[in-house]
């Protein structure tokens, strides 16, 4: 059920928009990518958290969908998807007991790289009487997490083989090192060269005997090569569907702008500057460069916690659009960082609200026939009081604060009365989309 909250212009800001037919072009461009490539699509979602979103991917082709930690799996599966990757490791007593109550009604999969982390998980699995599927991940030369490949590989998978409370499901890697290259050859080179340390690894395990089902690499940066490569068996490129200015600048992933930050002029202290109320808090910490969508040449944009300074190249005597939008430097952490609380949207110039993800995100609808997800900041959104207002609005709540269980206060009633845009409205409510600027449209 959609409910009515008003127009684009009675959006409090700063506000993270997603124009969901330009997204939709997105995802058919990276399904269908996967299709020809005969490879299994997981995308991950730690830079997209709306479980609408999700489902839509899943309706797209994708099998399952690839999380960052615990909390980011919670939502999920509280929103009724089932084949889960965490891609990292989970460790502490309090992390595991919370993977472990996904199960049956998920079925999780977990990255390990020491024996250490494979005897808690399979202890408390086995204390639960469930057994929980494994990834060993590889580092495949990014030097972040990971065992070598090889024979310490094997060596770690021949230890969850035979633990009882873990299955072992394969192998991950990600050659995140290899994103930003950009010389194409060199690029192309660089990817072939992880991601065969990977699959090479896996053909070195099945000979020693292990069931190797899995082989989980590659994200948007990469995911033009990695799907074409033998031996990977899914890729978990995400972050492509919404996109972003690194994407296209430094990736040379040559996808549309999805997402922008609405924010509104504060102040004009010179003909040359303007003055937002979207900065690092709203775009994320690292995101130093957004893109304006203003009238003007920008000459350089300087962010703080609560504001965007834009120092425009002319002067000009006054802002045609008082509410503008910024693309944002990077995808990850958009939404992390610019949804803290509800948010609303709208269709025809009608708003509507729907159902949050994992911090409390709202997806909805935008203005003159653009479809949009919009989230906003909970620091702008007071909080209704009352143990009984929390329950009724414990989507507002962290998810990583509030493990979700059969018990929890978002049940399966609260999220059917807030779920007003699906993956099937989605598709009935297409219309033109909103474009960002020929001048941020620009490719690397």
């Amino acid at each position: 059920m959609l409910v009515n909250v008003g127009t684009t212009y009675e959006l409090d800001t700063p506000a993270l928009l997603v124009v969901l037919n330009v997204m939709e072009r997105n995802i058919e461009r990276m399904a269908r990518r996967f299709r020809a490539a005969g490879v299994g699509w997981r995308p991950h979602t730690k830079g997209l958290k709306v479980p609408q979103i999700a489902a839509r991917l899943l309706e797209a082709g994708a099998f399952g969908v690839t999380c960052a930690k615990v909390g980011e799996a919670e939502v999920m599966a509280n929103a009724g998807i089932r084949d889960i990757l965490i891609a990292n490791q989970v460790v502490g007593e309090q992390k595991i007991a919370r993977l472990l109550s996904l199960l049956p009604r998920a079925d999780v999969i977990v990255a390990v790289d020491s024996p250490e982390n494979v005897d808690a998980l399979d202890r408390a699995a086995r204390e639960r009487d469930v057994r929980l599927r494994v990834v060993v991940e590889v580092n495949t030369g990014m030097d972040r997490a990971g065992v070598e490949p090889g024979e310490a590989s094997i060596e770690l998978s021949r230890y969850v083989e035979q633990k009882p409370g873990l299955h072992y499901a394969g192998l991950m890697g990600w050659e995140g090192h290899t994103v930003k290259i950009a010389d194409p050859a060199e690029k192309r080179m660089a990817v072939r060269k992880a991601v065969g340390l990977l699959t090479a690894t896996a053909d070195d395990c099945r000979a020693a005997g292990l069931p190797v089902e899995i082989v989980s690499c590659g994200g948007t940066g990469t995911y033009l090569i990695t799907s074409g490569l033998s031996g990977v068996t899914e890729v978990q490129a995400g972050g492509g569907i919404l996109c972003d200015v690194v994407y296209r600048e430094q990736m040379q992933v040559e996808h549309e702008f999805a997402a922008t930050i609405l924010a509104t002029v504060t102040s004009r202290p010179t003909p040359c500057r303007i003055i937002c109320d979207a900065g690092k808090k709203a775009m994320s910490s690292d995101a130093a460069v957004p893109r304006p969508l203003v009238e003007g040449a920008v000459k350089s944009v300087r962010l703080s916690a609560e504001h965007a300074a834009i120092e425009l190249e002319e002067p000009r005597s006054h802002v045609a659009d008082p509410r503008p939008r910024q693309v944002p430097l990077t995808a990850d952490a958009r939404l992390s960082s610019s949804s803290r609380g509800p948010a609303a949207g709208s269709r025809r110039r009608r708003h509507a609200s729907v159902t949050p993800a994992s911090y409390g995100r709202h997806a909805s609808h935008s203005r003159r026939g653009e479809r949009h997800v919009s989230v906003m900041r909970a620091s702008r959104q007071p909080q209704p009081p009352g143990r009984a207002s929390r329950q009724r609005h414990a989507s507002v709540m962290r998810a990583s604060r509030q493990p979700q269980t059969a018990g929890a206060s978002v049940t399966s009633a609260s999220r059917q009365r807030h779920a007003g845009v699906t993956a099937a409205s989605c598709k009935r409510h297409a219309d033109t989309p909103f474009l960002p600027s020929a001048a941020s449209r620009a490719r690397a």
